[in-house]
């Protein structure tokens, strides 16, 4: 049965070399990622049986998180740990407290109770923007797109003189989403209006936009379902993508 959706990336020759080449950009990045854990275990100082271990702390964890809705609770003593790397899921039925957690990592919601640390320290989401400067990022399922817009002023939506990109004009904008789609592999005109683009090359913008962000932390939520069994496989190579070879944390 053909797919419901067009392809994610169009089948004419203009596909990046670099999309042939993700498994072997995939295969080198976990060699490293193996590597680096390994080196986690090295002892920091000392030797033998006296050496103390170097570990280092997740980028998010989350201690004794709940929150209620008035009567209602949502949440109830939430332990849970997010690396640099690691691709996780939350898996669980309409209510169980999925988006509040994910809202509660990104500032958009207080917890009732409950700690959150980020790099090992404790820390105070007060609200979306502590989130971003943090390098939080969420990719909803409705994408938060501007349609009139092209795919490159999408991704570089928001950047602005004085950011880790340095002084943003139309020509760095466009450097920017290039080396992105480059990245991600990304086939389509970058200069075509997002409203022209499917469901999956969307979603691919979107994600565009987290990475010229310089996002450490992505929440996408339930980014399968409204894409085909082809397009979701695309989906999961990138994913895999920003995990292993950018380190990542990914959800």
């Amino acid at each position: 049965m053909e797919p419901s959706h067009p392809p994610l990336v169009d089948s004419a020759p203009r596909r990046p070399s670099t999309m042939r080449g993700y498994e072997e950009k995939v295969d080198a990045a976990e060699e490293k990622v193996d590597a680096a854990q390994a080196s986690l275990h090295t002892p920091a100082r000392g030797s033998g049986a006296d050496a103390l271990p170097f570990t280092v702390a997740p980028l998010i964890e989350t201690r004794g998180i709940c929150k209620s809705f008035g009567p209602v609770r949502a949440l109830t003593d939430v332990d849970l740990s997010f690396l640099r790397g690691e691709v996780h899921g939350l898996v669980g039925a309409n209510g169980a407290g999925k988006s509040t957690l994910l809202n509660i990592i990104l500032g958009v919601v207080r917890p009732s109770r409950g700690l959150l640390f980020v790099d090992g320290a404790e820390t105070n989401i007060r609200g979306p923007r502590d989130a971003a400067s943090l390098g939080f990022s969420l990719i909803p399922q409705e994408l938060s797109l501007v349609p009139g817009l092209s795919a490159v002023d999408n991704i570089t939506l928001g950047l602005r003189a004085g950011s880790a990109h340095g002084f943003v004009n139309d020509r760095k904008r466009m450097e920017i989403a290039q080396a992105i789609a480059e990245q991600i592999g990304i086939g389509f005109d970058l200069r075509k209006p997002v409203r022209l683009l499917s469901v999956a090359e969307r979603g691919l913008v979107a994600i565009g936009h987290a990475l010229a962000q310089d996002a450490r932390f992505v929440a996408m939520d339930e980014p399968t379902a409204s894409l085909s069994d082809a397009e979701c496989d695309r989906l999961f190579e990138v994913i895999r993508v920003l995990a292993k070879a950018d380190r990542k944390s990914v959800v």
